[in-house]
């Protein structure tokens, strides 16, 4: 099982960010760009998310556990940068094991979220590429996300259509994030299962 210790370095990352200027306790606090947030900011406490399979055979459940939302003092930029951290629980999403995230925003301002270990392949992370609220995610180790401004997630009713971004990994499967609904489609490495959103509770 993971342990929330896993997640110190990033933590230790943030918080060292530390240059020579001289704050004086007077510190901007800063948000999530907008933007970004839209797609991750439901990975939070109290919300839950519901999946079944392509073929109705197998159902799935999101939900969030050992939650911890901070601000950290960031002394180079004088600002106090949010944090989020905690687990993503799910049956079949990493093989049934827990999948840790962090969601921040760092030294200069750019937010990016870390799914650590999700997979076989290792972490996915996912940022937004400048500090500005700009309409484009990316990702590191040459993840190429696709942007859909409309999906069709069920090809059945409800036939709900969602603002998507969709980030491929060759190996082990693809993960839809959609626009004030997170994840609303996951592929299970290994097996090739795909997991549709059929329900959620957002508070």
């Amino acid at each position: 099982m993971k342990s929330l210790s896993h997640l110190s370095l990033l933590t230790v990352a943030v918080t060292l960010a530390v240059g020579c200027n001289d704050c004086r306790n007077s510190y901007e606090n800063l948000d999530f760009p907008p933007y970004m947030h839209q797609y991750f900011g439901v990975f939070e406490k109290a919300n839950y998310f519901i999946y079944i399979n392509q073929d109705s055979t197998k159902t799935d459940s999101i939900y969030i556990s050992d939650y911890l939302e901070r601000m950290i003092a960031n002394n180079f930029n004088c600002t106090r940068d949010p944090m989020r951290r905690g687990f993503i629980n799910s049956q079949y999403l990493s093989n049934g094991d827990r999948v840790q995230f962090s969601y921040y925003v760092g030294l200069y301002g750019m937010a990016e979220i870390q799914l650590i270990d999700w997979s076989e392949s290792g972490s996915l992370s996912i940022f937004s590429p400048d500090n500005l609220d700009t309409n484009v995610l990316a990702a590191r180790k040459n993840v190429e996300p696709e942007y859909f401004e409309t999906l069709l997630i069920w090809e059945t009713p409800p036939q709900i259509e969602y603002d998507v971004w969709r980030f491929p990994d060759s190996s082990e499967g693809d993960l839809y994030f959609a626009k004030n609904k997170g994840l609303v489609q996951f592929t299970v490495p290994i097996s090739q299962d795909t997991f549709k959103l059929t329900d959620y509770y957002i508070q």
